[in-house]
């Protein structure tokens, strides 16, 4: 796992500002956060297992918090191992479905449940800070991240719609690394 340190003096390198003379170090730490936020939100999008985590809810009163880096789930069980069904916010509770409002989850189904959900890699904020994903998508981030601090003054929508799809392109290619041919249900044992 590379440095935010380490991973910004391989982008100046390749935007000619070694000296760190066109851009600040905030600046490209911004970059690199708007970079990792899109591969989270694309990957989330393809529903890859890479941004996905398990954890247990306990209810109070049909009621449990959800975790503060939740961005949507993917699968929700009840004590028995159960997989629950999802409710709009203005149905009625019962034994096998839940229903997500705000940072709480609902349900009248056996405590605790079991909930699999994606998250978002976190942001950096210091130089000293270890890039969060995968060493295999460096190479993708730092693309990004040149592509915005080069084209901080440019204008030209119809490169950029380009280099998105490309962008695109690639983070499917990343989910799809290493990935087996098995799919498997959830919950699954290993």
């Amino acid at each position: 796992m590379s440095t935010v340190e380490d991973f910004l003096s391989s982008v100046r390198y390749q935007i000619n500002d070694t000296g760190a003379v066109e851009y600040s170090n905030d600046e490209l730490i911004e970059y690199l956060n708007i970079a990792i936020r899109f591969l989270s939100s694309e990957l989330i999008g393809i529903s890859s297992h890479l941004l996905l985590k398990e954890t247990t809810i306990a209810l109070t009163d049909n009621m449990g918090d959800l975790p503060s880096d939740f961005i949507k789930e993917k699968a929700v069980l009840d004590a028995d191992g159960y997989t629950l069904y999802s409710a709009p916010p203005s149905a009625t509770l019962s034994q096998i479905i839940y229903k997500i409002i705000g940072d709480k989850i609902y349900s009248k189904a056996s405590s605790p449940l079991t909930l699999y959900y994606f998250y978002f890699y976190p942001s950096v904020s210091a130089i000293t800070d270890t890039l969060p994903t995968k060493d295999y998508m460096e190479d993708l981030l730092k693309e990004m991240v040149i592509f915005l601090a080069l084209n901080r003054n440019e204008y030209n929508l119809s490169t950029e719609g380009q280099l998105l799809a490309n962008f695109k392109d690639k983070v499917l290619s990343l989910a799809n690394f290493g990935k087996q041919n098995l799919d498997r249900q959830l919950p699954f044992v290993i």
